[in-house]
């Protein structure tokens, strides 16, 4: 592993590329990732035709309500295969704001349960192989001063927050509509 870093060696500081395979070699090793099979590297859903991701559906997620329609559209950073634990999916986060459990059971951070929700869509259309269901979600930060995973999420968790997910989104775009733009502050 470490001839293949070898030639992304830069006269600067480490490369993004360099940093980024490093972070996956040490990631390899913790025990949340160890046996894991990388599948998908940034797996888009709803994105155009045209955009450079790992498409797992064309189509964006949507939700509707009383004849309207809201959609969301996005590209997963990673999904990986335990071969007895089952899917994951993982954000790569570059800073420390990760999303608290908390956060998305109040609807406050939406992302994460939409990857999820983009994953089961592709399990359930047959876009991915369906022998495994979802078995976590997470973050892996690498910010290089507090590297790590900073969060996981069980799916039987990611269950519970979905039912909310539809509910927040229509509050939301309604207090948009209203005037109301700003984002309530985290109790972080």
């Amino acid at each position: 592993a470490q001839d293949l870093l070898g030639g992304l060696k830069d006269d600067h500081s480490p490369g993004r590329l360099k940093f980024l395979l490093n972070k996956e070699l040490t990631d390899a090793k913790r025990s949340a990732l160890k046996g894991e099979v990388v599948t998908h590297v940034e797996a888009s859903f709803g994105m155009p035709p045209e955009d450079e991701g790992d498409p797992l559906f064309e189509d964006p997620l949507s939700i509707e309500r009383d004849g309207e329609v809201i959609e969301f559209r996005g590209r997963i950073d990673r999904i990986g295969l335990h071969p007895e634990e089952g899917w994951r999916v993982w954000d790569y986060k570059t800073g420390s704001n990760t999303a608290t459990k908390t956060e998305m059971q109040l609807g406050l951070r939406f992302q994460l349960p939409v990857y999820i929700w983009a994953l089961q869509k592709a399990i359930d259309d047959g876009a991915v192989a369906d022998n495994l269901a979802i078995d976590r979600g997470g973050y892996i930060r690498l910010s290089a001063d507090k590297p790590g995973l900073p969060g996981q999420v069980k799916a039987a968790e990611f269950a519970r927050f979905t039912n909310d997910l539809q509910d927040r989104a229509f509050q939301l775009r309604n207090a948009i509509r209203a005037g109301r733009y700003h984002h309530p502050l985290s109790q972080n």
